[in-house]
């Protein structure tokens, strides 16, 4: 009894250890920052060596991991990072042998299977390395950008990943304007994915910005050492979205100190006159560019602690040639609009209201009493806010700037045999000055960015068959866009009378050929934080590779976006006068739109756990079968200024909102932005297997359920009516 109590703690101890593991964390997994060695080691009849030492050594580090060959004669090194490794082997009554170095990948399970010869010689004996390049053992689909790849093919604009793009599986995507301004370019699709379903890591921490969920820290192509496309993820450890995975790792110091520098030069002395400059008899566009930066890394302590440190900078300014854009012409400045291709329109609107032109002659010909002209339109033409021409048509050419400094630092520390520690650290501050939204001058915006990226990774060896790794990570995403970059007449200056008016420059005002204000997104703070924690448990135990592992994440989005705040006239042709221009002197908009700032304190989180076993049936076949569960909580905003619909449900909350619409706190509406999933289960199985028992060649593949975490952006959802009025309210005449 005394024995079976005894086992029965035991069992209950294992348990509970085990349901913690799968309770609190979630995979963030290091072999996506890492990859692992196996192999098997024999004779030279072919048969099997159990209990020979294995000795895996990083070339450039010389930093060692040790394990033991089992009663099959197979080994595993998990958790390595990428790089350069030999490998020796050593039994009592043969010969210890060292391979030569060959390249471990990203997430690559690189098989190296080493045979020894009988003799008693003390000396080790150096052979080539028998490493397989074809994955053999992970059913995971996905291709690698490889150092070399990234350092030598042309990048126009650094973005090392423009070059997922040459990967089997990722196409642009059909959309790939529709990123928010705070994201990098990631506009691709990964196995008929959406653009905005991938998931990026960086150095094994979490990199996805939940607001639009693009990257949010992307280092430049100096500081990557190579990064990995996994396309199709059979392995319960992936998850969070349905697309593709991307994950990036940074360079490392190693026991030399090596270093870097550069300037990529670019200037408009280079290049020929533009078609439509050269149309308008205008100089060519302006531009000049520099990118410079440099890399250093080494050792602090050889063998032990390393560092590599990355700056690049880019100083741009130039003109930007726009297109040619209808604008009123000289003559219409002043009424005339004889010489107009709407003449006969705006003749007849004279003649039916003569209290535009008594003249009944120049009504007829089109033309518009000066003295007769609305206000308002008589403010935006003494302000100048209006292009005006020789010529209807006119292109212009306007400033603009793109400035950024980026720093990217990367410390790695071999505590000791069984300790290892990895920090990455990243800042980045983007400046820039934009055109105005209709290519005329006099409307440029600024934008503002500045990404901060942390991650610490902590990896544990408890035994050759056991190891532990925790992830924590945090990121801040802030940004300021469409802020005026020049001071102009606020509304009420001009004679128009709106509530709020703000002072960020003249109510917009938009005509079919041209626009005149700023842009419609802003002003606009959207500041994202996003904090991770990850842990994972790898066991090694016969033909069974097990995997536990989970994580927490808690997302947050302040922001304030204002949209259209100071309004938005708008003029055609189809109204009034007959034509846009002759509108606007009038004061016969086709329409008025205005949006109230909207703010939004967005919190949401998700936890994820999971349980794989990866289970070597055969020497040639691998099976992969495991299990994940999601949960991600309804965003939710910390004043309740989310709202929901319900047919016929009136809002006790906001009693003056229409019926239907209904908000936190009625009865039966959500929380959140929407009602809880607690059923997200995601079952995976995956197998690879080697047909001719040759590894030179692999069937891999799989099943798995997949699911998506909501951006923030799916929940723009605010208080707030759509204000419209009459024109005359605005300084217009019915």
């Amino acid at each position: 009894m005394k024995s079976s109590g005894k086992t029965f703690r035991s069992a209950r101890q294992t348990l509970t250890i085990t349901l913690f593991l799968l309770a609190f964390f979630r995979l963030i997994p290091a072999q996506d920052a890492s990859g692992r060695i196996v192999g098997t080691v024999s004779d030279r009849s072919g048969a099997v060596v159990p209990g020979a030492h294995i000795v895996v050594t990083n070339a450039a580090t010389h930093v060692s991991r040790e394990t033991v060959t089992d009663t099959s004669g197979s080994y595993q090194v998990l958790a390595l990072p990428i790089g350069n490794y030999t490998v020796s082997a050593d039994h009592k009554g043969f010969n210890p042998v060292t391979t030569n170095a060959s390249k471990l990948e990203i997430n690559q399970s690189l098989k190296i299977d080493i045979k020894l010869e009988v003799g008693t010689k003390t000396e080790t004996v150096t052979v080539e390395s028998t490493a397989t390049t074809v994955e053999t053992i992970n059913p995971t689909l996905g291709s690698t950008v490889s150092d070399r790849s990234v350092q030598d093919l042309p990048l126009n604009g650094r973005n090392v990943l423009d070059l997922a793009l040459l990967q089997p599986g990722v196409l642009p995507a059909d959309n790939p304007n529709n990123t928010s301004a705070a994201s990098a370019n990631t506009a691709f699709s990964i196995s008929g994915g959406r653009n905005d379903s991938n998931t990026f890591i960086l150095d094994g921490g979490a990199n996805n910005d939940l607001l639009d969920n693009g990257v949010v820290y992307n280092p430049n192509p100096d500081a990557v050492q190579e990064f990995k496309v996994l396309t199709s993820n059979f392995t319960a450890e992936y998850g969070r979205n349905g697309g593709g995975i991307v994950t990036v790792v940074t360079k490392s110091g190693t026991n030399a100190l090596h270093g870097s520098a550069y300037d990529y030069n670019r200037n408009d002395a280079y290049n020929a006159n533009d078609f439509f400059s050269k149309f308008n008899s205008q100089p060519r566009g302006v531009l000049k560019r520099n990118q410079f930066g440099g890399t250093l890394g080494g050792p602090f302590k050889k063998s032990k602690l390393f560092f590599f440190g990355s700056y690049e900078g880019q100083r741009e300014s130039q003109l930007v040639p726009g297109g040619q854009v209808t604008v009123l012409t000289t003559q219409e400045s002043q009424g005339d609009f004889s010489g107009s291709s709407n003449q006969a329109s705006v003749a007849s609107f004279l003649q039916a209201n003569p209290f535009f032109q008594p003249n009944a002659s120049l009504a007829a010909q089109g033309i518009i009493d000066p003295t007769k002209f609305d206000p308002v339109a008589k403010a935006y033409l003494q302000a100048k806010l209006l292009p005006i021409s020789g010529s209807a048509n006119a292109s212009f050419q306007n400033p603009a700037q793109n400035n950024y400094d980026q720093m990217t630092s990367k410390f790695d520390w071999d505590l000791s045999e069984k300790d290892h520690f990895t920090a990455t650290l990243g800042r980045f501050h983007n400046t820039q000055l934009n055109p105005g939204p209709g290519g005329i001058p006099g409307f440029n915006s600024t934008f503002e960015n500045h990404r901060q990226f942390v991650h610490v990774a902590y990896t544990r060896i408890l035994s050759p068959s056991a190891l532990n790794e925790f992830h924590v990570s945090a990121q801040r995403n802030d940004t300021l866009q469409s802020k005026p970059a020049n001071t102009l007449p606020i509304p009420s200056a001009l004679g128009i009378n709106i509530t709020p008016d703000l002072p960020t420059g003249p109510t917009r005002m938009d005509f079919p050929g041209v626009v005149v204000g700023f842009s419609i997104q802003g002003p606009s703070n959207l500041t994202s934080n996003t904090f991770n924690f990850s842990d994972t448990f790898s066991w090694t135990r016969g033909k069974h590779t097990m995997k536990f592992g989970g994580s927490f994440i808690a997302f947050q989005n302040n922001q304030i976006f204002d949209f259209i705040g100071n309004g938005l006239f708008d003029f055609g042709s189809s109204n009034g006068a007959g034509d846009p221009f002759a509108n606007f002197l009038v004061g016969l908009p086709a329409d008025f739109l205005q949006f109230p700032a909207a703010p939004s304190n967005i919190r949401g989180k998700s936890t994820f756990v999971f349980g794989q076993d990866e289970w070597h049936v055969k020497s040639n076949l691998v099976l992969t079968v495991g299990l994940r569960y999601e949960y991600s909580t309804p965003k939710l905003d910390t004043k309740g200024r989310t709202f929901d619909i319900i047919p016929g449900q009136h809002s006790t909350i906001f009693p003056g909102a229409p019926i239907g619409l209904v908000f936190p706190g009625d009865p039966g509406a959500p929380k959140g932005a929407n009602f809880p999933d607690r059923n997200d289960f995601a079952p995976r199985l995956g197998f690879a297997w080697q047909p001719f028992r040759d590894s030179k060649t692999s069937v891999r593949g799989g099943f798995g359920v997949f699911y998506d975490v909501l951006k923030a952006e799916d929940n723009f959802q605010f208080n707030g009516q759509l204000p419209f009025a009459s024109a005359a309210a605005f300084g217009f005449p019915n």
